[in-house]
């Protein structure tokens, strides 16, 4: 690790004298399963890149020894200010997963700006692939993202008067796993009794030089996020938990109308998003109920929808709501990183998830588990099939070159333009009578039941390479099992078909809109 650091920081600022026609810009890959201390790993590879900049400079760090130690004017400390972020970054994007207490849902890639001098002058921060599915549904003994359980457990007296917040497992967002704590955290004490601090703590604790002793509270405070827009944003994840909790039912119409069953509550969403202000014809409870078609020149037209997808578009909405209050906050992690002054490169340190494999699997570990495929195969090119062509060019003989697994075929099984996994489940999108057994069967269909056996749709040299990596079982269609390059997967198709569309009906974006809090006005939408 260390190691790795070291040659990208002299790859960046020595690239002639260090590599042979190496580029200036330089990354770090941190991959491995799910739990295996990549976060930990890459904040480790900061320090050390922290270090070589006061090298750099010429100062000693004497922190070890309790001085404080010199920091250069004009430039940032990188690696305390990330660590200054991370308590809120954390508590919006991780959560309990049978694997990780703390498991990163989102993929992070972040630059250390480097000036021509060696020094540390900033950083930036990308992320991408949130969760969003984590919001509807979680897996066995999981929670969802940490923050709803830290608001919560650590509200305020005002808060819990403004919010009107019931336990976690009275909310159907936060008890799908059966939890609503880590268990890991009981503490027994010697009355038999057993507490769990830990919901409270990460969301209350004062400011502290070690992050993971640092509250989300004081951790968005100092990143200067005003306590006025705190509250808006405690108010818009307060509006999130109630609204998974209204109920659909058929309309007066029959079963391709629906309605809002729990009215009352529907409006207290609307208060706290800002929406109370709305008439109640274009507000949230129909809103959620129909499907507005604009026509260009015409009247828009509302179509009833069915309470099956009043629901789905209810989850569309919070998974839309969240996924844009995340961007702000890596908005705000940006600020905070701004450099000072310019900077001549970057060495980028890539945080991805880990390979997962549990119990149940489903799309989101499809995902995850495709992402460590392609970074895989992309380890395969750069360290033997680039290698090989070395080798012929040196005249050295191929069995020098160490065997290796081309995991080609099994990316394409995923992702192959029109016939991949992927493709074949953007194609169902939109076909109202489409079922996710369906979707199972023609993926057999054209790969088969048995692995190696292609199915009858399967036409090219690269759909029956693919075939090798896919089987399953007659007796339950919406099971299949990928050979990945870690090992093999089972997943469920069941309900990817609605995760797959999370996209939302063209009324609500509009109406959100209108809303009078300045947070969701001015930051989400």
């Amino acid at each position: 690790m260390y190691a790795t650091a070291h040659f990208s920081y002299w790859g960046l600022m020595k690239p002639e004298q260090y590599f042979v026609g190496c580029p200036r810009n330089q990354s770090c890959i941190v991959s491995g399963e799910s739990g295996a201390g990549k976060t930990v790993s890459c904040g480790q590879i900061m320090k050390y890149l922290a270090n070589m900049s006061d090298w750099a400079r010429g100062i000693t760090r004497r922190g070890s020894s309790g001085n404080a130690h010199e920091q250069h004017a004009g430039t940032k400390d990188v690696t305390k200010l990330v660590s200054g972020v991370s308590p809120f970054l954390e508590s919006f994007g991780n959560a309990n997963t049978v694997m990780n207490d703390n498991s990163s849902r989102f993929g992070k890639f972040q630059k250390i700006l480097f000036n021509d001098n060696g020094n540390i002058v900033g950083g930036e921060v990308d992320h991408y692939l949130l969760e969003k599915g984590r919001l509807s549904y979680q897996g066995k003994k999981e929670r969802n993202y940490h923050i709803f359980y830290f608001l919560i457990k650590g509200k305020t007296p005002e808060e819990q008067k403004l919010l009107n917040l019931r336990p976690a497992k009275e909310y159907k967002m936060l008890f799908g796993g059966g939890i609503d704590v880590i268990l890991h955290e009981n503490h027994k004490q010697k009355d038999g009794t057993v507490i769990n601090t830990y919901d409270i703590e990460r969301m209350n604790n004062p400011l502290d030089d070690d992050a993971d002793k640092t509250g989300c509270r004081a951790a968005v405070t100092a990143a200067n996020v005003s306590l006025e827009r705190q509250a808006d944003m405690w108010k818009t994840l307060a509006a999130l938990l109630k609204m998974g909790d209204l109920k659909f039912v058929d309309g007066k119409d029959g079963q391709n109308t629906s309605k809002v069953e729990n009215k009352d509550l529907c409006d207290t969403v609307s208060k706290l998003l800002g929406l109370d202000h709305v008439s109640e014809e274009e507000g949230l409870a129909r809103m959620l109920c129909i499907y507005r078609r604009e026509i260009k020149g015409e009247k828009p037209i509302d179509s009833p929808v069915s309470k099956t997808i009043a629901s789905f578009q209810r989850f569309a909405l919070i998974k839309d709501i969240y996924s844009r209050m995340f961007d702000e906050l890596m908005r705000v992690v940006n600020r905070v990183l701004e450099p000072e002054d310019s900077y001549c490169g970057f060495i980028g340190i890539l945080d991805i998830f880990g390979f997962e494999v549990f119990e149940y699997n489903s799309m989101e570990q499809l995902c995850i588990n495709f992402a460590n495929e392609k970074l895989q195969k992309l380890f395969n090119e750069h360290i033997f099939v680039e290698e090989g062509k070395i080798y012929k060019k040196e005249h050295i003989p191929d069995e020098c070159l160490p065997p290796f697994r081309d995991n080609t075929p099994c990316c394409n099984l995923i992702e192959r333009k029109n016939v991949g996994i992927f493709p074949m489940l953007d194609d169902f999108a939109g076909k109202t009578s489409a079922t996710d057994e369906q979707y199972a069967r023609l993926v057999y269909k054209r790969y088969g039941f048995k692995k190696g056996k292609p199915g009858k749709l399967a036409s090219t040299k690269a759909e029956k390479e693919a075939a090798m990596y896919i089987s399953g079982k007659m007796t339950d269609p919406m099971w299949f099992k990928i050979t990945h390059f870690a090992g093999d997967v089972r997943y469920h198709t069941k309900d990817w078909l609605k995760k797959n569309e999370d996209k939302l009906p063209p009324q609500i974006p509009e109406l959100m809109i209108e809303s009078k809090s300045k947070y969701i006005s001015d930051y989400v939408y």
